[in-house]
């Protein structure tokens, strides 16, 4: 007596089923990762903010005065390029955001952030409007723990960032303590994309949610939803 062949094969419906599974996985797996990707790419875009930061007070503690934000020939990326180790020059990927317009010429240096601009002013605008520009000493800075340093700005057409955050309503403007938790007024729907010059000096929130990393006087770093800036964040005379 013989008995029966064992089955071996799928059916069709079988491998059907199999695919539409396989596809809804895909579809729920894909979208996951690509956020995961750019939530890595966010983290890697803070640590560059908060390095520099720190190259910026180092360089405050060498010479008892905060480096240039702009000026005929030298502005702080050029300042503190001795302090990214190893890397001796602007160029240093420490300064670039992984989530940033990217160049095709690889001769560009392509700057993604940008200081405060009283702190570290653009000496190119003498006199700054409501304000003279000065060198700025570590001990001047009152609210450590809410003043910006230095934050995402976007990329120009051609060329890096502007180096200062110059553009933002109110920033070089006098203030009162009524006025240190208003929020910074702006059309931030205009600057949303990387090479758009109109856009120079402004916050650049290229991360997911809408957000832009930022470092701060005390030291630390943090990643700033939009609409969420403050003038008492970016003015030092309350």
């Amino acid at each position: 007596m013989t008995s029966k062949a064992t089955k071996t094969g799928f059916t069709l419906i079988e491998v059907l089923v199999s695919i539409a599974i396989i596809a809804i996985l895909a579809q729920i797996l894909i979208p996951a990762l690509a956020t995961a990707k750019k939530k890595a790419r966010e983290i890697k875009c803070m640590s560059n903010v908060k390095q520099a930061n720190s190259a910026i007070n180092l360089y405050s503690e060498d010479f008892l005065y905060f480096p240039y934000g702009n000026s005929a020939g030298m502005d702080f990326p050029r300042s503190i390029k001795t302090y990214l180790w190893p890397y001796s020059n602007e160029d240093s990927p420490l300064l670039e955001c992984a989530d940033a317009l990217h160049s095709t010429d690889p001769k560009i240096v392509w700057v993604s952030y940008a200081v405060h601009p009283v702190i570290m002013p653009d000496f190119t605008i003498v006199p700054a409007p409501a304000i003279t520009p000065r060198f700025w000493r570590a001990g001047q800075i009152k609210r450590l723990s809410d003043t910006v340093m230095i934050a995402e700005s976007p990329q120009l057409i051609n060329t890096s960032c502007y180096p200062t955050l110059k553009s933002i309503p109110g920033i070089l403007t006098n203030g009162s303590i009524s006025d240190q938790s208003k929020k910074i007024e702006g059309d931030f729907s205009a600057h949303d994309e990387d090479g758009v010059n109109s856009n120079a000096g402004w916050m650049r929130y290229r991360h997911i949610y809408r957000r832009a990393n930022a470092a701060f006087a005390d030291g630390h770093a943090s990643n700033i939803k939009i609409n969420t800036l403050v003038e008492g964040n970016v003015k030092t005379n309350y």
